[in-house]
């Protein structure tokens, strides 16, 4: 059996890489207000938002997944707005 210590110290290590993609991620959202801006489309994209959601099918923990990532995608319309 695995030591607890261990797993938390494997979660630490993932969690600083979501974390950091996601800093990446909300980072890029003053450029894509400003190109959408730019083109005059809306904030909300309700396909992109499917492709992106559908993209967790491919995982065992694809509702989780989903539910997480339709969190992110609020956040990055409000850094949007």
């Amino acid at each position: 059996m695995p030591d607890l210590n261990e797993l938390r110290t494997q979660i630490d290590k993932l969690d600083a890489t979501i974390m950091n993609a996601l800093n990446e991620r909300f980072a890029l959202m003053s450029d894509i207000k400003a190109v959408k801006a730019n083109l005059n489309k809306n904030t909300t994209d309700p396909n992109r938002e499917t492709v992106v959601l559908n993209r967790a099918n491919a995982y065992d923990f694809s509702a989780s997944i989903q539910a997480v990532y339709q969190r992110i995608i609020e956040v990055s319309k409000d850094l949007q707005r």
